[in-house]
């Protein structure tokens, strides 16, 4: 759902007067995540690193153009590793055979982009959207764990990065948690926070 009546009505639920609400977050998958990008509007921030990224009709397809296709997420996410262990996405191969499927993540310092999570290659990927979960508990690698860190930013691999001719069209990509979320520490203090965790909480127990 969108930023509607019923958002506001679960708000005002609360007690909490909204004035102002960020655009930012004006849009999410039933129930469970906290942010997610909908490409609606365009790209929504994400940088295409050794691809090209077009969107259209709310997909965003990137087309590698060089070795290590990249998909960055945009900085300043300020995630709580530990309260949002999922990310997800759905995804489609629409060109290539290839398949990495890591996600990195910096947390803005030290050691980042080191440690990743991977998932196999799923069935059905070549013929429609399917969604693809990371748990973030099962990292690899050296450098600052996604769980128990600050993360500032990610990237998701899902091409090989021998090839260059692998195409990949996104329908939203996600982060939240594994079993939905719930009026805990609701940041009432913060208009937009809440809308956030609004967005987040289980208005709907519609699974992704």
């Amino acid at each position: 759902f969108t930023q509607t009546g019923l958002t506001l009505i679960a708000i005002k639920a609360k007690g909490v007067q909204v004035n102002s609400i960020s655009a930012e977050f004006t849009s999410c998958l039933p129930g469970r995540d906290r942010y997610v990008w909908h490409f609606d509007d365009g790209a929504d921030g994400w940088l295409a690193v050794n691809s090209d990224v077009a969107v259209s009709g709310s997909v965003a397809t990137f087309t590698s153009n060089a070795n290590d296709p990249v998909y960055r997420s945009p900085p300043g996410l300020a995630l709580d590793g530990s309260t949002f262990d999922r990310v997800r996405i759905r995804v489609r191969r629409d060109f290539g055979s290839s398949w990495e499927g890591n996600l990195y993540w910096s947390t803005g310092s030290g050691t980042n982009y080191s440690k990743s999570v991977n998932v196999p290659v799923p069935a059905g990927v070549d013929d429609d959207f399917v969604t693809v979960e990371f748990d973030m508990n099962t990292a690899t690698g050296t450098g600052a764990d996604w769980v128990g860190s600050i993360i500032d930013q990610f990237e998701i691999h899902l091409g090989d990065n021998l090839l260059a001719t692998d195409v990949f069209s996104f329908d939203w990509i996600a982060v939240g948690v594994a079993d939905g979320a719930d009026w805990v520490d609701v940041p009432t203090n913060n208009p937009a926070a809440l809308y956030r965790y609004v967005l987040s909480s289980s208005l709907n127990s519609k699974p992704l």
